[in-house]
């Protein structure tokens, strides 16, 4: 369920203040609660321009963005708001504000920039460090620590279970974070004997999959990276980091080699197989900021692939579809683990009965069944993907379709580099309402032992939220192809804390409700 707006601020700040009992030498039994405005803890307005001094004016107060649309605030602007109002559902415009998040309801519906809506800046950050080097970050870290205040980390704000923000607090933005190295000949990590061959980038957390791959491009580089153009660095890479091209060179946390990173001491350390190697490990799909805020990854990069892609349509209009749509989607993806051991990846979407499914801009169709935007690298076009997708498709002329009227569409489409493939394909999901996500990583088992098991699972979690982890409501169930053997067999997959059921999964299917 979505909480409602009344009661829920007061009872946040509540509880985002007093974490689980510390116990300490001097008192066993007594509860340390974070300081926040009113207490006798909090800092002084002294304090805080000693802050803002020590980090030359990098420290913010910024209002709630959605405030230029309600009267009585201060920052209430009739011509602002309008323009606000045309960037809310645009993930360009979040990532660029210091506190702002994608999606509404982890600022708790507070300061929507909607009329008739209350306004406060309760869901928020109080003060937030504009991060642009990693002295900036240990200045933020040691004053929360000095202090006893509630310590978060923003990146892009592109986080779909709201670790960036929380009220009461002092935020470390860490978006400006754009330190850029390329290294064609090798890389020597700090305190290690040897240099690793091969390409790596350093960069900073801050940096977003759009800027790295359009940079690297001009090598003719990519690396294993997000599908979003607002992605960054920092939260992905700390998630463990699926890909694209995760099938092929393992996850993304297993490319890095080194971290530059502020521990929760405030002191600025280098992680890396030759130190702080159980930091080095947790870090890399551990979660964001939860072991140290990393400002700067060195990870391996590869040649930029050439790709041939197919769009592949199985849909058959609404009521027709309410017996057949599941169990053709579970034969569909049964076939997946074989499909990615033959380097085939790609983003599935598990259409229900009566799925409104826009065919163009200016047609759309009420439709059950498949979609895929599938790729395979480096290969002769249009031959080989269509190789692995061809008796497949012969199986469904046999037994799916000819009674159940589904139409089969195959769109073939090449692209001489992964930056090319992602100008036209990157998530254009949209920002400015309230998501809850959930998933499941699905095995080899999983998804090829009982197919009836498996079509009511996807019935399941098309109708009801919760089954996927999320809300109420039904919808389109992603699934995504973002792993296989090089994920299952990477060597660095003891060397990270990415979770184990990537190792022998394949598919990770989601539900985001709204």
């Amino acid at each position: 369920m979505l909480f409602s707006r009344g009661w829920l601020p007061g009872l946040a700040a509540c509880l985002l203040s007093c974490p689980p009992l510390l116990i300490s030498a001097s008192s066993s039994n007594k509860q340390h609660c974070k300081a926040v405005p009113g207490t006798s803890d909090w800092p002084s307005p002294a304090s805080w321009r000693r802050l803002n001094e020590s980090l030359s004016g990098r420290l913010l107060q910024p209002p709630p963005p959605g405030a230029v649309c309600h009267p009585g605030q201060p920052t209430y602007d009739t011509a602002e708001c309008p323009r606000l109002l045309d960037n809310w559902s645009k993930l360009d415009y979040h990532h660029t504000d210091p506190v702002s998040t994608y999606w509404n309801n982890w600022n708790n519906d507070t300061c929507l920039p909607y009329q008739g809506y209350p306004c406060s800046g309760q869901g928020y950050p109080l003060f937030v460090v504009n991060a642009t080097t990693a002295r900036h970050v240990q200045l933020g870290v040691q004053f929360a620590k000095e202090h006893n205040i509630r310590l978060v980390v923003k990146n892009t704000g592109h986080d779909f279970i709201g670790r960036s923000n929380a009220p009461n607090s002092l935020s470390i933005w860490v978006h400006n974070l754009k330190d850029w190295k390329y290294h064609g000949s090798g890389f020597r990590p700090k305190n290690c004997k040897a240099t690793l061959p091969g390409t790596y980038l350093t960069a900073g957390s801050g940096s977003q999959m759009w800027d790295i791959y359009t940079r690297l491009d001009e090598v003719n580089q990519t690396i294993v990276g997000g599908g979003g153009k607002t992605v960054a660095l920092g939260g992905y890479l700390t998630g463990g980091g699926h890909s694209l091209l995760s099938p092929y060179y393992g996850m993304a946390a297993d490319q890095v080699v080194e971290i530059e990173a502020v521990n929760p001491s405030g002191e600025i350390i280098t992680a890396n197989s030759c130190q702080n190697q159980d930091l080095f490990w947790a870090i890399l799909g551990g979660g964001g900021s939860t072991f140290a805020i990393p400002t700067t990854f060195t990870l391996k990069t590869y040649p930029t692939p050439a790709l041939s892609h197919l769009n592949v349509f199985i849909l058959t209009p609404f009521p027709n579809t309410s017996s057949i749509v599941f169990p053709l989607q579970a034969y569909l993806t049964s076939q997946f683990p074989s499909l990615s051991t033959s380097g085939l990846s790609g983003y599935a979407f598990l259409l229900p009965p009566s799925t409104d499914f826009s065919l163009s801009p200016n047609t759309t169709v009420s439709v059950g069944g498949f979609f895929m935007s599938s790729v395979v690298l480096q290969s002769n076009f249009p031959n080989d993907i269509l190789s692995l997708w061809n008796p497949i498709l012969s199986h469904l002329n046999t037994t799916f379709l000819p009674p159940h009227n589904f139409t089969i569409l195959t769109i073939p489409t090449s692209y001489p580099s992964f930056l090319a493939y992602f100008t036209a394909h990157h998530d254009t999901t949209p920002a400015g309402s309230n998501v809850l996500p959930g998933g499941r990583l699905l095995d080899r088992p999983a998804l090829t032992k009982n197919l009836t098991k498996l079509a009511e699972t996807y019935q399941k979690i098309s109708q009801n939220g919760p089954e996927a982890g999320g809300g109420g409501g039904g919808g389109i169930v992603a699934a995504h192809l973002v792993s296989g053997p090089g994920v299952h067999n990477h060597p660095n997959k003891l060397k990270t804390s990415v979770l184990p059921a990537w190792r022998r999964s394949y598919l990770h299917v989601g539900k985001y409700s709204l």
